[in-house]
Order: structure tokens, then C-alpha cells, then sequence
């Protein structure tokens, strides 16, 4: 909790200019406006006594146990405008009063966040937060189970090949093209993102082209977020795609001031100082660095189209750069939408987005500080569901390699070779490279693959006058089959 000195309050209440109002007593704080009195030495008597009677005004309150308990919450947890109803409010002040006089205080010790608010409701540009003791938990929470080589990042190696990490991110990739303005079948998604076939319309060749740019994922963890990289990596995306008619995007707020992040470059830059930790950023987490860069990527669009699909390439990116690549893998789009949209049922935040339309506007600006904890929540929310898919894919693995390893009618190799599409869905499969792996004559290698078709279990395609052998829905409904 911060400590806070009683003359500091005093002060810093007096700064403010904040009225100190209730139905006994009404002592503003002194200003300069005062009628002059006769006599300079009445004056400055009249001032002595009247800074006195403010002085222990002040102390009286900050000195009270209900505004010491207001005050130690709102360090412990996000509080917002509604929460100060359940509090038992010190003797002649009003809800409003109480809440106008902490937000001044919690103000003094925040985080500026580098760039003006844009909610219509406030009428300070100040954009800020303060991280609650509560909020300071969920960040080591989260950084001690996404950072590379923590448990969760090592199971998941351990039973995913990047391939499969990628056809994981399904559902958060449907999510960002929805705010993007675009729809694609859940089942096509699916086929293009596991690599089971090749894309046939240009909504699947942007799919193809994220499968491909994230599989390179590490050749960008070293470079720079910069213009020049946004610009490469929306080519990249692009690359083949041509919308009969541009995608309307979907803002999260219907309604906001102007703001200087209107312009792209404004927009672009401030994606590139936030990713780096440039100028006030610096004394921003990296988490919620994250978080501002996809705000700004869903609200101000500073491409010409799907900002929200580079939004989560730069987000997979960014996340490898600062060391926490389990957090990649968080649904955060397709949890944020639910939020946004007031149907979050999975789990208590403690802000509704929709409270952005009835925001209390204390002349201190837009404090996040809810928004930020809220934001917080889905993360957490999203680690532990990570946990759970890890441990049923972990769980699943095993049995499925107990079942395959006890069946009669394959052979070690053929073994391996279905071990391998159980990893990843989308592989591919060469005769050469399996007769090189077991060191076989290829009509022996051959034969493992054909034996394998005749089952069902692998289909057979001709490319390039190569043989390309992919595992089909038959071997894995089969393998779902022999589940206990």
C-alpha cells in the first residue's frame, strides 16, 4: 500500500482545488479571488485560521477509518465509481466527493500512458493508471507461467511441433478477422491453418499466408518493431489476396474524440514506441504494452485493411521478444470480444466494457486502471485454460501412443510414422526421408506407406513426381475410437 504523508494529502488536496462540501460544514480551499479585507494584518489572520480549519479538516478525514479502508482497497484492487456504494463513507462526505478526492491521490502516483484518451466522456486528455497490489500478482502470475522455459512452455514443446501450435490459434485467429470485417468457415479455417490442403479463394490464401509467416516467427524475434517491418509483414499477409469489396472493420467503441492517433503514422509510431519501450513506455510492462498496441491496432486502423490480423502477428512477435511466448497462444481477441460485447460469462471482471458510455468525469482525466486489471483477468483466465489443453493433450498422447505401440498390424516404423501425425496434424510424409531416417531400401519404405494407405490411415498425392503421403480424418477418428 502507499504511504502517504497527512501534509502531502493536505497539500495535494489544496492543488486540486477540491471543495471539502458537506451539509454542516462548506470550506473551499483557499484562492486568490478572496475579496481584499480592510486591514492587511484581519487578512492574514482571516488566512492563518481559515489554512488552519482546512488543515484539520483534512487530517480529521484522512485520519478516519473509513478513508483509511477506501484508500487501502483502492491500492489492493481496481475500485470503480459503483464499488464506492458498498463502503462505509467517512461522516459528511458524499460518494462522489470520496471518489473525486482518492481518484486525485491515486493520479499523483500513476502511470502516464503515451497518448491522449479518447473517451468522449472525460474532459481531461490525461491518460493514465495506477497497478493495484492485486494487479501487480496477475503480472507475476503471468510472467512466471508464460516465460520461456517455464513448465507450461516446455510441455507444450514437448508435445507440440510448431505446426500444431499454429492450428491452436484458430479460434483467435477467426476472432481478429472478425474485427477486421471478415467471416471464413470455421471448417475451412481449420483445413487451411493445419496445412491439410491448399487454399482455393483469397480468405484462405490469407489464411495459408499467416499459417506460413508464423511458422517464421523466429527469424522476426530479433529484428526491431518498426515501420518497415509492419509494412513487410502486412505484405506478407496480403500477398495474393484481393477482397471483391474492402472488409468493414469493427471498432470496439462506436463513439470517441479525436484523437492524433487518427493519423496512420501517428498510429505506427506509436505501435513502434510502445513494442520497444521507447520514451514514456519504458515504465510500462510489457503486458501492458501489449494490451495498448492492440488497442490502437483495433481502434485506428493505420493500415488500409486487416490491422487486426497484423495486430496478432506483431502480438505473437512482440510476446517472443520480451520473453513471455506462452502468452501468443492467449485468445485474448476472441476473449476481449465477449467482454466487449457484455456477454462474458467464463469469469468475473471488474469493469464492464460498456461503462465506457457512463464513465464519472473528476476533471482527472481517463484512469485504466480498471480497464488494465480487467484485461488482466482474461490473460490469467487464458494461461490456466492453456494448462488444461496442455494436460488433456498430454494425456491424450500418451494413450495414443500406448494404443498405437500395442497394435499387432503395424511395424516400429510404421508406428513412427503415425506418432508423428498425431503431433501434427498437417504433416506431410516423404519415402525418401523415411527410408533415410531408418536407414531402409526405398521399395521397404515404399511399402510402410502403401500398407498405411491400403489401411485408410494416410492418403497419397503426386507432386513434382514426389510422393506425398499426408494422415487422413479415418486415422484420427480411429485413433479417437481406440481412446479408453
Amino acid at each position: 500500500m502507499l504511504s502517504i504523508n497527512d501534509t502531502e494529502i493536505a497539500l495535494r488536496l489544496r492543488s486540486e482545488g477540491a471543495i471539502l462540501a458537506s451539509p454542516v460544514i462548506s470550506l473551499p480551499i483557499i484562492d486568490n479571488s478572496i475579496a481584499i479585507a480592510d486591514s492587511g494584518q484581519e487578512e492574514e489572520e482571516e488566512e492563518d485560521m481559515s489554512h488552519e480549519e482546512d488543515y484539520r479538516v483534512v487530517l480529521s478525514l484522512i485520519r478516519s477509518r473509513e478513508f483509511s479502508d477506501m484508500w487501502a482497497r483502492a491500492n489492493r484492487e481496481a475500485v470503480t465509481r459503483d464499488s464506492y456504494g458498498e463502503m462505509d463513507m467517512p461522516e459528511n462526505y458524499s460518494e462522489d466527493e470520496l471518489f473525486t478526492i482518492i481518484t486525485a491521490l491515486r493520479r499523483r502516483f500513476s502511470t502516464e500512458i503515451p497518448f491522449a484518451n479518447y473517451i468522449i466522456s472525460t474532459s481531461e486528455s490525461y491518460n493514465w493508471f495506477s497497478a493495484t497490489s492485486s494487479m501487480q500478482e496477475s503480472l507475476r502470475f503471468l510472467v512466471s507461467q508464460a516465460q520461456a522455459g517455464s513448465a507450461l512452455d516446455i510441455q507444450m514443446s514437448s508435445i507440440l511441433d510448431s505446426q500444431s501450435r499454429i492450428s491452436m490459434m484458430l479460434d483467435e485467429f477467426l476472432s481478429v478477422c472478425r474485427r477486421d470485417g471478415i467471416d471464413i468457415p470455421y471448417e475451412s479455417a481449420r483445413a487451411i491453418l493445419s496445412g491439410e490442403r491448399s487454399p482455393q479463394t483469397p480468405l484462405e490464401r490469407l489464411l495459408a499466408n499467416f499459417r506460413n509467416l508464423s511458422i517464421d516467427i523466429p527469424r522476426y524475434t530479433g529484428t526491431r518493431i518498426s515501420p518497415s517491418l509492419l509494412e513487410e509483414l502486412h505484405d506478407r499477409l496480403i500477398d495474393g489476396v484481393a477482397f471483391p469489396i474492402k472488409p468493414e472493420p469493427r471498432p470496439r467503441i462506436k463513439e470517441r474524440k479525436p484523437s492524433i492517433l487518427d493519423d496512420p503514422d501517428e498510429a505506427i509510431d506509436m505501435i513502434c514506441r510502445l513494442a520497444n519501450a521507447r520514451g514514456c513506455a519504458r515504465a510500462i510492462h510489457p503486458i501492458f504494452c501489449s494490451i495498448l498496441i492492440s488497442g490502437v491496432f483495433w481502434e485506428f486502423y493505420p493500415l488500409p485493411e486487416i490491422n487486426a490480423v497484423l495486430e496478432l502477428v506483431v502480438r505473437i512477435i512482440h510476446y517472443h521478444q520480451v520473453g513471455l511466448p506462452m502468452l501468443a497462444f492467449a485468445s485474448f481477441s476472441q476473449l476481449s470480444e465477449s467482454w466487449e460485447q457484455g456477454t462474458l460469462t467464463l469469469l468475473s471482471v471488474p469493469w464492464s466494457y460498456l461503462d465506457l458510455r457512463d464513465i464519472p468525469d473528476c476533471g482527472e482525466g481517463f484512469d485504466a486502471t480498471t480497464h488494465f486489471a480487467s484485461e488482466l483477468k482474461l490473460l490469467e483466465y487464458e494461461i490456466e485454460r492453456l494448462h488444461d489443453v496442455v494436460a488433456r493433450l498430454k494425456l491424450n498422447d500418451l494413450a495414443m501412443r500406448h494404443r498405437l505401440e500395442e497394435n499387432q498390424m503395424l511395424n516400429f516404423r510404421q508406428k513412427d510414422i503415425l506418432i508423428s501425425a498425431l503431433k501434427n496434424r498437417g504433416m506431410r510424409f516423404k519415402i525418401d526421408e523415411h527410408r533415410r531416417l531408418h536407414d531402409i531400401a526405398y521399395a521397404t519404405a515404399r511399402q510402410d506407406f502403401l500398407s498405411l494407405h491400403e489401411m485408410g490411415f494416410v492418403s497419397l498425392e503426386k507432386q513434382d513426381r514426389v510422393f506425398i503421403f499426408r494422415p487422413t480424418e479415418k486415422f484420427f477418428s480411429w485413433m479417437s475410437q481406440e481412446l479408453p
